[in-house]
């Protein structure tokens, strides 16, 4: 679950706040794609990889520039464009792995075999490459790269435009994760962003104390336990106020009335519970009977994972069913 998060987080960034309007996951470079510049990328190529050694990063001798390339998955790739022309490419890898830290070797050779795609693949002499991660320690190790990097593609590309960014630590905190955050407070999306930043909890707790006490542990344990609960609880009553009018519940209050309340006994914020509420419509509306249709631009092609489970759940059951299980989720006597 933590990659998908942290993809979807990402996904999310370059979205609303790079703008990108075509996102890909996953990309790998096909043998159909052309090549340009073959010789200079791979001069470019040995340049860097006779640099890096004095960094300890060695391994990259054992390949040529193609093999390297061949090999590289993106994790996400996002392009800005607009009428016919590309504006903005970011190249984006990402790691979120509680249990290995990952090496300035692995973000150096992600960062690399990037601007080669992008020069090499899409011929073109411009682009954003980032490496986001919330934690990192060796940071410096990664900075010396990078300037190994730009110096020698200075060197052979006059009118270099690639921008090379690690976002870890403080800054993947502060330039990621809080702009998405801030960003889903205007819109409905909030879902990653309340998932990540429980993600990057996490991270922060393991950087703190390394060796963890088994009671210690437990009681994260209890306390992740605690809050999926008051999550799914949340996700419940937001499924029923999708599929079903407010007033079954409330007969006695309009919808704001309704929404005021149910959101005091959950303890969250009106626009969150809306938010949620949003997220389940466009597949409530193929199962709900006759009757207005919320639909708008910030709805998904699919649901969380969590969403989707609670979604399946409660598909064959009906109304009365599902609406004594919210009223004992809200505390509701008769």
């Amino acid at each position: 679950m933590d990659i998908e998060v942290s993809k979807s987080l990402l996904v999310e960034w370059l979205k609303e706040i790079k703008q990108c309007n075509l996102i890909n996951k996953d990309f790998k470079v096909s043998t159909e794609m052309s090549s340009y510049y073959d010789s200079i990328a791979e001069i470019i190529y040995s340049k860097i990889v006779n640099e890096f050694e004095e960094l300890g990063v060695t391994h990259l001798k054992d390949y040529n520039y193609n093999k390297l390339i061949e090999k590289k998955e993106t994790d996400i790739v996002g392009m800005e464009i607009s009428v016919d022309k590309v504006e903005n490419k970011y190249f984006l890898d990402c790691h979120f792995n509680n249990e290995k830290e990952v090496t300035a070797t692995k973000v150096l050779e992600s960062m690399l075999s990037s601007v080669l795609i992008i020069y090499s693949k899409f011929g073109s002499h411009k682009g954003n490459i980032i490496f986001a991660t919330p934690n990192l320690k060796e940071v410096d190790k990664v900075i010396k790269g990078i300037n190994i990097i730009k110096n020698i593609v200075n060197d052979y590309l006059p009118n270099n435009g690639f921008k090379l960014k690690i976002f870890a630590n403080e800054k993947f905190d502060k330039l990621i994760l809080q702009k998405v955050i801030e960003k889903n407070k205007e819109l409905s999306d909030i879902e990653i962003a309340l998932e990540s930043s429980r993600l990057v909890t996490v991270y922060k707790n393991n950087k703190q104390d390394t060796i963890i006490k088994t009671n210690d542990n437990n009681t994260r344990k209890r306390r992740s336990s605690i809050s999926d609960e008051i999550i799914e609880k949340e996700h419940k009553v937001a499924y029923y106020l999708s599929r079903f009018e407010h007033d079954l519940l409330f007969p006695q209050y309009n919808q704001s009335q309704a929404f005021d309340k149910i959101s005091n006994i959950l303890g969250i914020k009106v626009n969150t519970l809306k938010n949620k509420r949003d997220l389940f419509d466009p597949f409530c509306n193929k199962i709900k009977p006759r009757g207005r249709k919320r639909r708008g631009w910030w709805q998904k092609d699919r649901l969380s994972d969590d969403m989707q489970r609670i979604f399946n759940r409660y598909l064959h059951k009906d109304e009365v069913e599902i609406r004594e299980e919210i009223k004992e989720i809200l505390n509701l006597k008769e």
